[in-house]
């Protein structure tokens, strides 16, 4: 921790400087362990440098902080993960647009077990995008049945993210004339 010239760390300084209350200036506390210059990793059991740690009011964290960001994309991007994350935005959405909201994470669970979407049966991607500014395509995604409507088990469904994303405002009809036009044209050469 760093001491200014009168012997307070910073926070201590400034409450001085401002004349709130002082409190007594105070040692970081560490663990005899981390006394050193490098720590070792409990996930990966190398030896690092002490900067290689994320730091934590009393100590260091016990992992590094390459192997904690790896063990936060694993949580993230597997089944577990992805159905609490869902979860959450659901729930997020519903109250950002005021209609309810009767969703659990068990349904969700439950509807990733099925494991393809449930308008098209292709196959739900559970991994990292190559770039990260988008979702995957083949991601899993709520849908609602109705545009606009209640985040409900009846009227919510779980499709692949490129096909919620073209249902996103005019509903399964619409969806479905493109999709049918697209696939004439293309397969029978058909124009419709």
């Amino acid at each position: 921790m760093m001491r200014s010239s009168r012997g307070f760390c910073p926070m201590h300084y400034e409450r001085s400087r401002t004349g709130k209350d002082l409190l007594a200036p105070h040692k970081p506390r560490r663990h005899p362990k981390s006394a050193g210059t490098e720590m070792h990793c409990r996930i990966c059991g190398l030896t690092k440098p002490i900067c290689d740690f994320y730091p934590h009011p009393r100590n260091y964290k016990r992992s590094c902080i390459s192997c904690a960001k790896q063990r936060l994309r694993d949580a993230r991007y597997s089944m577990a993960g992805k159905a609490t994350t869902l979860y959450h935005s659901s729930r997020a959405r519903a109250r950002q647009y005021g209609v309810t909201h009767d969703i659990t994470k068990g349904w969700v669970a439950e509807q990733l077990q099925k494991g393809h979407c449930a308008l098209t049966g292709l196959p739900f991607f559970y991994g990292q995008n190559d770039t990260l500014a988008t979702a995957h395509p083949m991601s899993p995604s709520i849908d609602r049945i109705q545009p606009g409507g209640s985040y409900t088990m009846q009227n919510c469904r779980m499709v692949v993210t490129a096909v919620n994303v073209a249902l996103n405002d005019w509903g399964e009809d619409t969806f479905s004339q493109i999709a049918t036009a697209y696939v004439l044209k293309n397969q029978h050469g058909v124009v419709p």
